[in-house]
């Protein structure tokens, strides 16, 4: 996804470079009046949006209605109304989105592991007037010996 997510903000940042930074944008035809920089924008909106289009696909399937599919729907509306830029970072921004929540769920489930491995194996427990060493799964909470 971070390949995707690069690809789709590099794309985005020429495509908005090129309809802001160029005196007349329409100089810069691909295509038959397609522009680069709409060129550019769709370069974005497939990559900003092709993870989140995978599971809105697959949630249609399963009859269920996710965020990824909102997010699609938006991006299809802006470019039948020919809002190419703002279709292109929706998506973008989404993808981003979705790119740091993985990271800080990831960076939260290592931590986790980390506090796992950290308790202690072995625990001391009073035995009738005296303190032994037991492994920490042969304790039997509530009850007085081991």
């Amino acid at each position: 996804e971070f390949v995707f997510t690069t690809i789709s903000g590099i794309a985005l940042f020429l495509g908005l470079s090129i309809t802001f930074l160029t005196p007349n944008p329409a100089i810069l035809e691909f295509y038959h009046h397609i522009l680069l920089s709409e060129l550019f924008f769709t370069v974005a909106m497939i990559f900003g949006g092709y993870h989140a289009a995978r599971r809105s696909i697959k949630a249609m399937f399963n009859r269920t209605f996710v965020i990824d599919s909102l997010m699609i729907i938006g991006a299809v509306g802006a470019v039948l109304i020919d809002a190419f830029p703002e279709g292109a970072a929706v998506l973008f921004l989404f993808s981003l989105a979705e790119l740091l929540e993985d990271y800080s769920v990831e960076r939260s489930r290592n931590s986790l592991r980390e506090l796992i491995d950290m308790a202690p194996k072995i625990a001391t427990v009073k035995m009738e007037d005296k303190f032994i060493e037991v492994p920490i799964e042969d304790i039997k909470i509530g009850r007085a010996h081991v």
